[in-house]
């Protein structure tokens, strides 16, 4: 039970990364 909600929030971690690296580049778009 331990090892697969660890591997939950590493992939919850990994979207959540993906999301603001997202963010981070439409706003550097909006910036230039």
């Amino acid at each position: 039970m331990k090892e697969s909600a660890k591997k939950l929030d590493f992939e919850e971690a990994a979207k959540y990364r993906d999301l603001i690296k997202d963010l981070k580049d439409r706003v550097l778009i909006n910036k230039a």
